[in-house]
C-alpha cells in the first residue's frame, strides 16, 4: 500500500526535480526498499492507459480500423499488458546495462526518481486526454 507520507515527499522531489532544484533527489527514499516501493506508482498512473484505450476509438483515422479490433477483452488486455511491460523492461534492460555503463550507483536513485516522478509527468496528459474523451 502506497504511504501517504511516502507519496508527498517523493510528489515534492519531482516537482523540485522539474524546476531544476539540485537537492531534489533528497526528497526521494532511495533505499533498496524505497526502490521496490517506488514501483507502486503504477497504480496511481494506471488511470492513463485506461483513458487513452478508451479515447483511441475516437481518433479522427480510428474510422479506418475494423472496430472490433478497437473492442473487447483483447483490446484492453493488450494495451494494459503493453503500459505494464513498459515498466517492466526499461527498468530490467538498464539493470542489466548499468553496470557496464558506469551507472550502477546511480541505477537505484533514478528508478526511484522515475517511478514516482512519472505520476507528476503523467498528469497533464491524463486532463489533455480525458477532455478529448469527454
Amino acid at each position: 500500500m502506497i504511504q501517504r507520507d511516502e507519496f508527498a515527499r517523493a510528489l515534492s522531489g519531482s516537482w523540485r526535480l522539474l524546476v531544476g532544484d539540485a537537492r531534489a533527489m533528497a526528497w526521494f527514499d532511495t533505499s533498496i526498499d524505497g526502490f521496490w516501493r517506488s514501483f507502486q506508482a503504477i497504480v496511481l498512473v494506471l488511470p492513463m492507459p485506461i483513458v487513452e484505450l478508451a479515447a483511441q476509438r475516437f481518433l479522427p483515422m480510428a474510422h479506418r480500423v475494423d472496430p472490433s479490433v478497437l473492442e473487447g477483452a483483447t483490446y484492453w488486455l493488450g494495451g494494459l499488458a503493453a503500459y505494464v511491460v513498459s515498466w517492466v523492461a526499461f527498468p530490467a534492460i538498464l539493470a542489466l546495462i548499468a553496470k557496464p555503463l558506469g551507472l550502477a550507483r546511480v541505477y537505484v536513485p533514478f528508478m526511484v526518481a522515475r517511478n514516482w516522478t512519472s505520476v507528476l509527468a503523467a498528469a497533464p496528459s491524463f486532463v489533455v486526454t480525458l477532455l478529448f474523451l469527454v
